[in-house]
């Protein structure tokens, strides 16, 4: 069963670098600047944590497979399951998942409520449905449901929001320096008022730490059982 699983997780890792692929190549066709929008950034770590996961997952397949064969003659029940893919290859898809939730989540509750910008833009062209909606879905899911997440533990919520803590910091940076303008109204600090930009941050970083938690609680076995502790069950 575990198994099965794996190969699940290894193809929908395939699907997902197939999808990031064409939605990047997309985006570098439309001239759009990948490393300044959160979302197009967001959607690089996730093709660069499926390479990761597929090139490794394939690579110490064999070895794998020979250890669990020497466990099993030591007792060890059948079916126990090694992990072919590194622990720190699992920590990158965490936090590539952690941010394509977050890009869906600002895209969905924040930015088309607020009308700053139309659906039609973020959500029905080719490149932004796959980066805004279907990538998400599908790195999630298969984090979630197929892929064996055991290393992922609370401390590596901190890693995650960490990324995106450094994404905001070098934004406004480059904003207050006026090198860049944008790309969204919160970060433009020459244009806001400096509590205005401290509670953006603040509420930002806020709501990262949340879906970085959420992921974890939901989506990690050790999660789970974390969970379910403090639902008393």
């Amino acid at each position: 069963m575990k198994l099965k699983k794996e190969n699940i997780a290894l193809a929908a890792n395939g699907l997902l670098l197939l999808l990031e692929t064409a939605a990047l190549g997309l985006s570098i066709w439309n001239r759009e600047n990948i490393f300044l929008f959160y979302g197009t950034l967001s959607n690089t770590a996730a093709w660069i944590a499926s390479l990761c996961y597929i090139v490794f997952g394939l690579k110490n397949r064999k070895k794998a497979r020979e250890e669990e064969e020497k466990l099993v003659w030591k007792e060890i029940p059948e079916s126990f399951h090694v992990d072919p893919v590194p622990a720190w290859v699992h920590l990158i898809r965490y936090t590539a998942s952690c941010m394509l939730a977050l890009t869906s989540m600002i895209v969905i509750c924040v930015l088309i409520p607020s009308e700053a910008v139309s659906i039609s833009t973020v959500l029905l062209t080719p490149a932004k449905m796959l980066q805004n909606l279907i990538c998400p879905l599908i790195s999630c899911i298969s984090f979630a449901e197929w892929e064996d997440n055991r290393t992922i533990k609370k401390k590596n919520i901190w890693a995650a929001a960490a990324v995106t803590a450094v994404y905001g910091l070098t934004v406004l940076v480059l904003n207050g320096a006026k090198i860049i303008e944008g790309p969204y109204p919160m970060l433009m600090v020459y244009r806001n008022q400096i509590y205005q930009t401290i509670l953006y941050s603040a509420g930002f970083m806020t709501i990262t730490v949340l879906i970085d938690l959420t992921v974890y609680l939901l989506f990690t076995p050790a999660g789970l059982q974390e969970f379910r502790k403090i639902l008393g069950k």
